[in-house]
This record gives C-alpha cells, sequence and structure tokens, in this order.
C-alpha cells in the first residue's frame, strides 16, 4: 500500500452532478415536504409539462394527467400506510411504491404503456424465518420498468433475491441485521474529494469508505481496484480533507483514482465505480454509498431503493396472501427487524423516490 500523491488543493463539496447534493432545512415534517415536492410536478400544470418535455415526451399534456394519477395514489396509499398497524401497513406502503414506480418509469420512458401490467416480481413464501424467503424477478412488470427506467439497466428474469440478503442493503435497519446474526452490510458509506496537483493541471478522486469490517466489502474492493489504489494518507489529511479524527482513522480504508485533466467532468474520475454507486439521502458526513452488486444468478446493480422497493413487495404479499406466515415470524426475533423495516424505511424510500423524478440530489433534514 503506498502513499497517497502529494495533495495541495481539494474539493470535498459543492460537486458538480451527479454529486451536487444540497441539503434542505424543514421545520416541519420530513415526510410533508417529501410528498409537497411530489405535488410540485404533479400538481402545477406548467412545471408538470416542462418536466415531461425534457424527458422527451411529446405530449406533455396527455402524460401528465396519467403522471398525476399516479402520484395522488402513492400519497392516499402512503398516507393510509401511516395510521395502520405494521402487521397490515406494508400492503399499502407497497401500492404507494408501485403508484410511484410508475410515476417514475412514465416520467422516463415516453413509451410507458401501463396495461395489463404485472408486479414484475413474485413472492416465493415458505414456511419457516427470513433466511427462507425470496422473491423471484419476471419477465416483465412495474419492477423491470422501474429499474431500467432508474438503473439504465435490465434485471435477468427469472432472478432469485433473498430477503434476507435484500435487508443488507438497508441503512435503516442496519444494526438491526447486525445485532441479530443475519449477516453484513452490503452497503458501504463513502467520503469523495478531487484534489489537483501543484500546476492545477491534472487531478485525480480520493475515497474514503466504511467497509464495516467485513467479507462482503471484498466484492466491493475488487471492483474499487481496476481503476483506484488503495493508499495511505497523513493525519492532517485525514483531518482536513475528510473531517476524520485519528480516533477514527482505522474505521476507513482510503483509495486514490487514476489523474485526469482538471477540465474532465467529473464523471470520468467515477467511470469504474459508476455501477456500484447510489446516492445517500441523508444529511451526514458521507456523499454515496458504495454497494456490492447482487448475484441471482446474474450479476446485477442493487442499492437501498430498489431493496425497499423488493422487500416492501414480499411483505405486502405476506399481509395479503400468507398472513400466518408473517404471523410467525412476528412472535420470533425476526419481529424486531420487521418492524423497524416497516416503520422506517418507508421515508427512506421517498427520499430516494423524489431524486429520481428531477435528478436532483436534494436532502431533506429537521432544523
Amino acid at each position: 500500500m503506498r502513499p497517497a500523491s502529494p495533495i495541495p488543493y481539494w474539493r470535498n463539496e459543492s460537486f458538480p452532478a451527479p454529486f451536487a447534493k444540497y441539503v434542505l432545512g424543514c421545520s416541519g415534517s420530513v415526510k410533508e415536504e417529501l410528498l409537497a415536492s411530489f405535488d410540485y410536478y404533479a400538481e402545477i400544470k406548467v412545471l408538470g409539462k416542462e418536466l415531461l418535455k425534457k424527458n422527451q415526451h411529446a405530449h406533455p399534456a396527455k402524460a401528465l394527467n396519467a403522471f398525476r394519477a399516479y402520484i395522488r395514489q402513492a400519497k392516499t396509499f402512503y398516507e393510509t400506510a401511516e395510521l395502520l398497524h405494521h402487521r397490515a401497513s406494508p400492503l399499502n406502503y407497497y401500492y404507494s411504491f408501485m403508484n410511484l414506480a410508475k410515476a417514475i418509469s412514465l416520467l422516463k420512458t415516453p413509451t410507458f404503456v401501463d396495461r395489463n401490467l404485472t408486479h414484475g416480481i413474485s413472492s416465493r413464501s415458505r414456511a419457516g424465518g427470513l433466511r427462507m424467503q425470496r422473491v423471484v424477478v419476471t419477465n416483465d412488470g412495474v419492477f423491470k420498468k422501474f429499474y431500467l427506467s432508474t438503473t439504465g439497466k435490465t434485471f435477468a428474469p427469472n432472478s432469485n433475491l433473498r430477503i434476507v440478503d435484500l435487508l443488507s442493503y438497508v441503512s435503516d435497519v442496519r444494526y438491526e441485521y447486525m445485532e441479530l446474526g443475519y449477516g453484513h452490510p452490503s452497503s458501504f458509506p463513502a467520503k469523495f474529494a478531487i484534489c489537483v496537483d501543484q500546476n492545477k493541471t491534472h487531478a485525480f478522486s480520493v475515497m474514503a469508505i466504511i467497509p464495516f469490517q467485513n467479507k462482503v466489502f471484498s466484492v466491493v474492493e475488487k471492483k474499487i481496484l481496476l481503476s483506484f489504489d488503495e493508499v495511505t494518507l497523513r493525519q492532517n489529511e485525514l483531518k482536513t480533507i475528510f473531517g476524520i479524527s485519528s480516533e477514527r482513522e482505522s474505521s476507513y480504508r482510503y483509495f486514490e483514482g487514476r489523474q485526469f485533466s482538471v477540465q474532465d467532468p467529473l464523471s470520468k474520475f467515477i467511470a469504474g465505480i459508476h455501477d456500484l454507486i447510489s446516492e445517500n439521502p441523508f444529511s451526514d458526513e458521507h456523499l454515496f454509498y458504495l454497494n456490492r452488486p447482487k448475484r441471482g444468478p446474474k450479476v446485477s446493480t442493487m442499492n437501498e431503493m430498489h431493496a425497499i422497493y423488493v422487500v416492501m413487495y414480499f411483505l405486502g404479499s405476506l399481509v395479503r396472501y400468507r398472513p400466518d406466515l408473517l404471523e410467525n415470524m412476528l412472535l420470533t426475533k425476526d419481529a424486531w427487524l420487521l418492524e423497524r423495516f416497516i416503520k422506517s424505511a418507508p421515508l427512506t424510500f421517498l427520499r430516494h423516490a423524489r431524486n429520481c423524478l428531477d435528478g436532483k440530489y436534494l436532502v431533506y433534514a429537521t432544523r
């Protein structure tokens, strides 16, 4: 492991897209602010049509009617889900997510057609705890279109997704997941900086990543090392660039990317790891997450938003078709994890979904 290159100049905030993270302070409820941000485009006709035009819709007025309907349905299901016990609320939360997924798919895909559209995923529930539960991705449906519109990629049909694996991407239940012995996180918080040489002609990126001291990170590390070197930084650099104290230094690992011209776009500095990155929609010190690719059996991009969507679908299907199985799980240690997920993850999904609308990296935080 070599020392990092000299860093006379650096930038660790105020990046251009896709890292233009902006924190909005809220005096009221974050949930209400997020729902209002959907209304901003759905209910203000001129803004909704403008957004649809930017996404190449030839008939924005017609598309706006469908977009508005999806948003209104999503809000209604979400607000009613909040009133229900966590034994029943997953079904309404899922229908809220599904309508948001349709709204985003319609927005991003002018050819989107909602006719006999299936869920795109199918539950494979069976007697037993969470480790036994799976969901299978089908050939077509809402999930496939949502995934394509938000990642630019397709999910391989017949992919088999274990619910416990998906929960490892959800930051809301990270502590419970590890405490209950299900494994280690699959998403790793990262700090990021662009560093510039003395002549201000070349630049390179540096990342500080929390690996959570687990073997899962080795999959992500392998991909990182194709375009980054692992390095060491001096304590004064850690403090000034990343705000990392000496006590926290060992919690991170540090990687330096290839050098490019200072005129090159930000996308070039993250080209080798772009598929691993997802936004961190919270007001903390980490700019983004690096996510382990998911095998099911083919390798596919996975992140917190899509993981929450699929897990909520599964729990909603239990509410509707297998309440006996759900009740059995709520009588075991799974209950702690499931209740935390049902009560916390919906708001996190809203945070991610909001930013899918207009590509802005907004973070809502209470004052």
